[in-house]
């Protein structure tokens, strides 16, 4: 039994977390999934134990997205390989160390939403002999009945804007 007395020796910050409720979320959450790949939102869990039991709880969890490149470097350090960084990143001296892991068979993917970027990112590939894997980030925002679901975070809003951007990567087959 947790009582204030145990919590208040306990080193700060902590994390008092129920494991058989935690087991059972991920159950439901494998079950719903239909089969469908779940990425781990990082910003929300910042513990290794908890996001390594979530990922060896079913094939199902797969991969992290983190809010960062210093939290991609971290989590990577740490053994984790699928990461996707949720949010464009312009920081030359961090793309610099995803190309080269990447390069040496990590997986870092970077998030994009605009030609500059991917020119940038490529740039930066090639300055470091490295690799930069990216990902569309598409707004996939809808309305019903005059009320807006989604979070309007790309700029890419219907199909001839993601068709331009795509042809921004080299060898595109579109």
């Amino acid at each position: 039994m947790f009582t204030k007395e145990l919590l208040e020796r306990e080193p700060h910050p902590g994390l008092v977390l129920d494991l058989a409720a935690l087991d059972k979320n991920c159950d439901i959450i494998s079950e719903k999934s239909n089969n469908k790949k779940v990425r781990i939102a990082t910003k929300s869990i910042r513990s290794i134990p908890v996001i390594e039991r979530i990922l060896a709880n079913s094939s199902v969890f797969q991969g992290l997205m983190c809010f960062s490149p210093k939290e991609a470097l971290f989590l990577y350090e740490y053994g984790f390989r699928d990461i996707l960084l949720g949010y464009p990143v312009w920081d030359a001296s961090l793309l610099a160390k995803i190309a080269k892991i990447n390069k040496s068979g990590g997986k870092i993917i970077c998030m994009v939403d605009q030609r500059e970027q991917i020119v940038f990112l490529q740039s930066i590939a090639k300055q470091y002999d490295g690799l930069i894997y990216t990902c569309l980030d598409i707004d996939m925002s809808t309305n019903f009945f005059g009320f807006h679901f989604g979070v309007r975070r790309s700029p890419l809003r219907d199909v001839t804007s993601v068709i331009e951007i795509a042809h921004v990567f080299p060898n595109n087959p579109i």
